[in-house]
């Protein structure tokens, strides 16, 4: 049984006072196989928990253009309590749980400047802390991660938009440069006690886009990002997967070093407006990237020996590693035509990637994919009527011969009524098929099948006053 859940609040006081409240769930009890890409192996009995909760306060007053300040404190929790039902350990309570607690803070000043047009100059920061841990029947879990890590984080943006640019009557250039620092530190647990990682890093980016006239831009961006390698990659332990009488190990890596990219983007687009309706819009974009990645982080996995199933010995480990450099590069383009009456969007995305030192793909690449999405707006009922289509191309890149995968289409139905007026003013109600025609397909490996047809319903109901 899965139980979802979301509930949102808010309120103005008046003079740029506003407070909101969130709340979200999800609760997943059923009865699985332990490992998801094993449907024949042992089960167990699972609940699965969610719970976020974010209070946040805006304060934007109209007698200032200096102060636009947001502030959100949140809370994460997830759990998962796993019972085996057929196994040696039948009956015997698992447990993984991950908290997180953080506070986001950040303010926009606006200011003119004659030499710079309009300034919005944005800063903040940002401070959490994930927490993780495990037991099994009340002692160590091994395979699951102990540990807190902490993230620090402080950032500058500057937006200066200058109007008739270049002598142009309607001409627009907005020019965005920024700089974000970080601080990172994870302290292991457990098995992993007295282990502990830390970085620094140094981010700039810089975006530009100009409007020559109103129905037409460009725009182009580089910036620097940095990831930190996550307590699952830090501080792993415990068996990763079982061969007859042996066990593939994991090993801890302290030493991993953080991800680093360094990102191009470039492209452009159209809009336009009544077009052939009154009310109707037509919108193009079409963009590139570049990624230039080092030290990206991949799981090894060293292949068992051929005494490992039978003798138990030489069965191989698993381990977090920096595997050098990478390259993604992709293509995306999206056509929106709408109307008040219905809506058609066409979506082309085409991706690209490279371990520079081996030249195959990383396990991220995905096949060529179109979409396309076609929505009826019948505003007599308050309804919506949609169709959605998604080909991907099959996948044959790389030595990995599980990797490769056949294409396929799916095929998605929804269908939402939202009154507009009267009692049930606030109310929605939904219902979308995704893979109608139950097609059978893989995403990421030949031997890993997605699922099948699936049905939902969901319901909200917003209240104001």
């Amino acid at each position: 049984d899965i139980w979802p859940g979301l509930v949102n609040g808010c309120v103005a006081f008046g003079d740029g006072h506003t407070e909101k409240a969130a709340y979200k769930f999800f609760d997943n009890e059923a009865i699985e196989p332990n490992n998801g890409q094993d449907a024949t192996g042992d089960t167990a009995d699972k609940d699965v928990r969610n719970q976020s909760v974010a209070l946040t306060y805006e304060f934007a007053p109209s007698t200032t253009p200096f102060v636009d300040l947001s502030v959100i404190a949140y809370r994460n929790s997830s759990f998962v309590d796993e019972t085996e039902t057929d196994s040696t350990d039948a009956g015997v309570l698992q447990t993984r749980e991950l908290k997180t607690l953080g506070v986001d803070i950040a303010n926009t000043s606006r200011i003119e400047i004659d030499a710079f047009g309009d300034v919005a100059l944005t800063y903040g920061g940002e401070v959490y802390r994930d927490k993780a841990d495990g037991e099994f029947g009340g002692g160590t879990r091994g395979g699951v991660v102990a540990g807190t890590q902490r993230f620090y984080g402080a950032f500058l943006q500057s937006e200066f938009t200058w109007d008739d640019a270049f002598g142009l009557p309607e001409a627009e250039l907005v020019v965005t440069p920024g700089v974000r620092y970080d601080i990172y530190k994870a302290e292991g647990s457990g098995a992993a006690a007295n282990l502990n990682a830390d970085e620094t890093a140094l981010s700039p980016k810089v975006s530009v886009r100009v409007s020559p006239v109103p129905w037409a831009f460009a725009y182009g961006s580089f910036a620097e990002a940095f990831r930190a390698p996550t307590l699952d990659e830090l501080f792993a332990t415990g068996t990763h997967f079982a061969i007859g009488l042996g066990t593939n190990e994991f090993i801890i890596n302290p030493d991993l070093k953080p991800q680093e990219t360094t990102t191009w983007e470039g492209g452009a687009g159209f809009e336009f407006e009544d077009l052939g309706f009154e009310g109707d819009s037509l919108q193009t974009k079409a963009g590139f990237y570049r990624i230039n990645g080092k030290d990206f982080i991949d799981l090894e996995v060293t292949a068992p020996g051929a005494t490992c199933f039978f003798l138990g010995t030489d069965c191989g480990t698993s381990q977090s590693v920096n595997i050098g450099d990478a390259e993604i590069n992709g293509i995306e383009a999206n056509v929106t035509y709408d109307t008040p009456r219905f809506m058609v969007e066409a979506t082309y995305h085409r991706m690209n990637t490279e371990n520079t030192q081996t030249g195959e793909p990383l396990t991220l690449e995905q096949p060529d994919t179109v979409t396309l999405d076609g929505r009826l707006k019948v505003s007599e009922v308050d309804s919506t009527f949609g169709y959605r289509l998604a080909a991907v191309d099959g996948f044959d890149e790389g030595t990995d011969a599980s990797r490769h995968r056949d294409g396929y289409v799916l095929h998605d139905f929804y269908a939402r009524w939202e009154p507009k007026e009267g009692l049930a003013d606030g109310l929605a109600l939904g219902v979308t098929v995704k893979n109608a025609f139950d097609r059978r397909y893989s995403r990421i490996a030949s031997d890993v099948v997605e699922a099948g047809r699936d049905l939902r319903f969901d319901a909200s109901y917003t209240l104001r006053w």
